[in-house]
């Protein structure tokens, strides 16, 4: 699995975190290993599988990225809090949502998510270009036609590759 953004072809984990901001999808097998655990790099695993509707989308980001109490349950909310993270003790942020597919549940949700994240990365890339932004959707190796779809539909160029690193 290829996603391009910014023209660049990516489809390994090390590709991913030598690269800037952006949302990418990478297929369970190759699925990091180890953690990133560089000074001012920040790791967080996100379950797709609690993310099967807004409100549950929502609890499970702020869980695991700590939201600050006044995070108000809704997308301008959630665009706030994901767009700033100035909280966090960290630089960069990975985030790797695993189960991705699960996200198909969201419906129309989804779109908002995506747009939110793909902003995100892109906002951080022009502000702090030392610095990063990433989102990885962990995919299953069948059944990620229609979550490809949206992928695209949220303006992300996919292509397929089960090749080994990029061209």
């Amino acid at each position: 699995m290829a996603v391009t953004c910014g023209g660049t072809r990516m489809s390994k984990w090390n590709d991913i975190v030598a690269s800037g901001s952006g949302v990418y999808a990478l297929h369970q097998a190759d699925e990091p290993r180890i953690h990133v655990n560089r000074s001012g790099e920040c790791f967080w695993q996100i379950d797709g599988t609690k993310c099967a509707a807004k409100d549950s989308l929502f609890a499970e980001f702020a869980r695991e990225l700590v939201f600050p109490d006044y995070f108000g349950n809704n997308w301008d909310a959630f665009d706030e809090c994901i767009s700033s993270l100035d909280w966090l003790p960290c630089t960069s942020h990975f985030i790797l949502i695993r189960h991705a597919t699960s996200l198909l549940s969201l419906g129309q949700d989804l779109k908002v998510l995506l747009k939110v994240l793909q902003g995100t990365s892109k906002e951080w890339a022009e502000a702090y270009p030392n610095e990063s932004f990433k989102v990885v959707l962990l995919l299953p190796e069948n059944g990620t036609t229609k979550l490809l779809e949206a992928l695209q539909q949220a303006g992300l160029s996919v292509q397929e590759d089960r090749g080994q690193g990029t061209p």
